[in-house]
Formats: C-alpha cells, structure tokens, sequence
C-alpha cells in the first residue's frame, strides 16, 4: 500500500494548490461568489484525502469521510450554480442530502456495516454532483458548458463505482482479493486525480469567460436601457448587407424632463426601449431619446408594420404609464439597407424620414423618397 499512501499525499498536494488557485482568483475577480464555493469544496476535499490516506481507519476518520464527501461535492455544485447565478440548490435536495448523511453517520454509530454505512453519504454526493450538472445543462450555451456535463457525469459515475470499494478500505468485507482491491483502489485514485483537475479547470475557465462576457457587454450596452449603444449598432450596421433600419425619436422629450423630472424621463426612454428590444432585430440607443433598430433581411412593407406597431404600443403604454402629460409620441424614421451602401449614407437616408414624420407632425412612421418630388414650377412673366 505504499503506493497507495503517497498517492493521497500527491492528491491532497494537488487538490491543495488549486484551493489556493481559487482563493487567488476570488480574491482578483471581487463577487465571483462561484470561485469561493470551489476553494471550499477543495479545502474540504483536502480534508477527505488525509483522513483517506490513514491506513487504520477509526470511528474519528470515518465518521470525517463521511461528513466531507457529500458536503464537498454539495459545495462544488453550489460553485457550478453560481456560474449561471442561480442560486443556491433548492430546500428539498438540501435536505435530502443532509438526512442521507445524517443517515450515514446514525449507521457509523449503530455499528452497522461499512457496505451499508457508505451507501447513503455516496448516494448523497451523487444527488449533489447530478444538481450541479442539471444546472449547467438546462443553461447550455457553450461548448465548455457541455464538456462541464459530461465530466459531472463522469464524477457521478465514478462515485457509484467505489461503493463496493471503498467499503473494505473502512472495515467492511471486500469481494475481490487484497490484490485485485489494491488495483481498483489504484485505479480509482488515478482516475479521480484526472477528473479533479479536469472539473476544477472547467469551473474556473467559465468563470473567467463569464467576466469577459460581462466587460464585453458593458463596453456595448447603454446603461440605462441595455440596448446596444451607437458604436456596437454601427457594427451590427456594417455587416448587414440586406435589411431595412428604423431610427425613432420621442417627440417632444424635452418637455417631459422639464415639466415630470428627469427620472420620469427615463421610464419613458426604457418604456420605449423594452417595446424596440422586443422586435426581432437588434436595438440601440444612439442618443439621448434617439433609437435604432436593425431588420436583417426584411422588406420595406415588414419594416413599415414593424414601425407602426412600435408607435401604437409606446403611444398606448405612455398613456397608461403617465397620463398627466397627455398624448407622449415617438416618431419614426425608415430606410433600406442596399449592397454597397455606406453606413453613414444608411444614417443618413433614415434620418431624413425620421425628419419628414417631425415636419408632418410627428407621432408618424416615414419611408425613405430615394426620388425627391419636385418643388412646383413657378411661372415668371417675360421681361418687357
């Protein structure tokens, strides 16, 4: 067993430093809460594999097995659910877990058999790990989020497989030879010293990519709406080679701030927001009260109901939301998106509509003229 036992020491040695590696990262990226979660459940985990390591296994050790399998794998699941900010595991599978183990530990007591006394806390830490991937899987956007599954699932496997080992190791009757055990336990040591790392390096990996994520979508986003802001739009606006743009503008806006404040204003500008954000294409504050929306792929006549239906929604969600400042409009300006056309002639073209419906008395949805009518001839009498 001598392999055996420096096996433990390289595993508590391993499992320690990336406690330590977590502990660091949480302390660099404030408020990844799913990082402390992971130092935790490898602090525990470390624990576990030096009460493991003990040859001559005691009520004492077995009893510390016991508590810090099931708990240390109930804290990772907590690491993987902090990833996609849901929570803490629900109270039932909480408890379920924890009567499990109490359930181990009245057994451990009782003298019971190690074979029985084991089952329930390893049923425990199999309930844990399959939270913790069910998760994950439910909130599926990534290939990372898959390959996190499947190494959970491996975790839950292997679990389920060293019931019948590690029975013997704490006292109970093994089926195989001393020989054959050895090999198993080996084996298992082998392929947890494969997972371990594996799982810790997904949760970290999908930690750091979620932060990037969230700094990318800051940089884009306005602050007030979430809607794109004018740089992210325009770029959304250079790759679109066929579709229509819509720009709007709330009318009269200035006297909302005056006359209601500008916190009035700003429920009126994410009022607007939420009805653009709800149409299928991407949406932008470009302005103060000036929005755009991006239609890939669809025509002048989709664009025009488009339009239209955001108009009447936001003129019937002011005068339910504020109806002391009467009639608060949007109007709305359109034009198509051709091959070859420049980004800023785009602007340009709705612009100009968006300027046609203030003309004609905003609270309107104009299309782009690409031929202008003409002013009417005046006629001059000939000099004499």
């Amino acid at each position: 067993m001598a392999l055996t036992v420096s096996f433990f020491d390289v595993m508590t040695a391993l499992i320690a430093a990336l406690a330590v590696l977590a502990c660091i990262c949480f302390a660099v990226m404030r408020g990844r809460w799913a990082l402390a979660w992971l130092a935790a459940s490898l602090v525990i985990g470390a624990a576990e594999m030096q009460a493991m390591k003990i040859i001559d296994y005691g009520a004492v050790i077995v009893a510390i097995i016991t508590f810090t399998v099931p708990i240390a794998h109930w804290c990772f699941a907590q690491a993987l659910r902090a990833t996609v900010n849901a929570g803490l595991s629900c109270g039932w599978l909480n408890g379920a877990i924890a009567a499990l183990t109490g359930l181990s530990l009245a057994m451990l007591a009782a003298g019971a058999d190690a074979f029985w006394q084991t089952l329930p806390f390893q049923i425990a830490a199999v309930i844990a790990v399959c939270d913790g991937a069910r998760c994950i899987a439910q909130r599926r956007n990534s290939i990372l989020d898959g390959a996190i599954v499947v190494t959970q699932i491996c975790v839950a496997l292997m679990l389920l497989l060293r019931v019948p080992i590690l029975s013997p190791i704490l006292g109970g009757h093994s089926h195989f030879s001393t020989a054959t055990q050895d090999a198993l336990l080996s084996d298992m040591l082998t392929a947890w010293a494969i997972l371990g790392p594996i799982s810790v390096a997904l949760l970290i990996a999908k930690v750091v990519g979620g932060m990037v994520s969230s700094y990318r979508s800051r940089a884009e986003r306005d602050d007030l709406t979430g809607l794109l802001n004018r740089a992210a739009f325009n770029d959304h606006l250079e790759a679109c080679q066929d579709g229509v743009l819509i720009l709007c503008d709330i009318d009269h806006f200035k006297s909302i701030n005056d006359n209601f404040g500008h916190p009035v204003g700003d429920k009126v500008i994410c009022r607007l927001s939420q009805i653009l954000a709800s149409q299928r294409g991407p949406a932008a504050r470009i302005g103060g009260e000036e929005f755009a929306l991006l239609l890939p792929g669809a025509t002048m006549g989709d664009a025009l109901h488009s339009a239209e239906a955001a108009r009447m929604a936001f003129r019937i969600a002011m005068r339910s939301d504020l109806p002391e400042a009467g009639a608060v409009s949007a109007s709305f300006g359109i034009a198509p998106i051709r091959s070859g056309t420049s980004v800023q002639q785009v602007l340009a073209e709705a612009d100009d509509a968006l300027y046609r419906s203030k003309k004609q008395g905003r609270d309107r949805v104009s299309i782009y003229q690409t031929v202008k009518p003409r002013k009417p001839a005046i006629w001059l009498p000939a000099a004499a």
